[in-house]
């Protein structure tokens, strides 16, 4: 554990020379279990808010006013059971379920699915020579910085007045930024006044964290994976492209 806790001191005060440390042979459960416990804890702060009366009732609210835009009239019965239903045990039950079943699986999937990516890439620019094995290594050292930026978000959205965005939330990008402290360029912008997308490319490509992630990756390439710095470079932006699709993905969806 004392050897795990300086490779990160390492990497992170000084990453040129901590992904030294890193090879195909590095030990990544403890690394993982370490990654996932902070995640944990960063969804059990966000649970009071999530299973609280006034996000539920918001999502509810929200289901319905899409429903009555597509032309679907709900009954009072309708309207009182779903109510009701935002109200019970089992929705609250769910949704606790659900974030902590889905936070850790997506996080799972994104070290397995982010180093297949990098790989590819790799490939793609003829470096032969690096692993997936030690990319997947890179990714899960490298993963500390996004968990801790998850953490410092939903504990800014904790001690803030999350109640107010949520109640004045009219979608379910507005209800997810209502959870979402930016940490970026796009505090400066209102989401609710703004085209989605370019608020979601604002944030995304100007969060802090994801800077400091996507340099350490970089480092990780060139370091630990012996990449020239201006192919690691390349892979590093062409992979930050890639991994904001899915944020693409899910406001195109809502």
């Amino acid at each position: 554990m004392s050897d795990l806790l300086s490779t990160w001191k390492q990497i992170i005060f000084n990453p040129k020379d901590g992904y030294k440390n890193i090879t195909e042979e590095t030990k990544i459960f403890v690394p993982i279990i370490v990654v996932l416990v902070i995640l944990i804890v960063s969804i059990s702060v966000s649970l009071p808010i999530i299973t609280s009366k006034t996000f539920l009732k918001a999502s509810i609210d929200i289901q319905i006013a899409k429903m009555e835009k597509k032309g679907t009239t709900l009954s009072e019965q309708q309207l009182d059971a779903m109510n009701k239903y935002s109200n019970s045990k089992i929705s609250k039950i769910i949704a606790v379920a659900g974030s902590y079943v889905g936070g850790i699986v997506v996080y799972l999937l994104i070290f397995v699915i982010g180093a297949f990516v990098l790989l590819i890439l790799s490939r793609i620019f003829r470096c032969k020579d690096i692993s997936y094995r030690l990319i997947l290594r890179i990714i899960v050292f490298t993963a500390i910085i996004t968990t801790v930026q998850g953490l410092i978000k939903i504990l800014i959205v904790y001690f803030s007045d999350w109640q107010t965005a949520v109640k004045t939330a009219r979608t379910i990008g507005d209800l997810k930024n209502a959870l979402a402290a930016n940490l970026s360029a796009a505090a400066f912008f209102d989401p609710k006044s703004m085209n989605r997308v370019l608020f979601y490319i604002i944030d995304y490509f100007t969060d802090i964290f994801n800077i400091i992630y996507f340099v350490f990756i970089f480092y990780g390439l060139s370091i630990a994976g012996k990449i020239k710095e201006n192919r690691a470079l390349v892979i590093t932006i062409v992979y930050a492209v890639l991994a904001s699709l899915p944020g693409f993905g899910k406001i195109l969806l809502t």
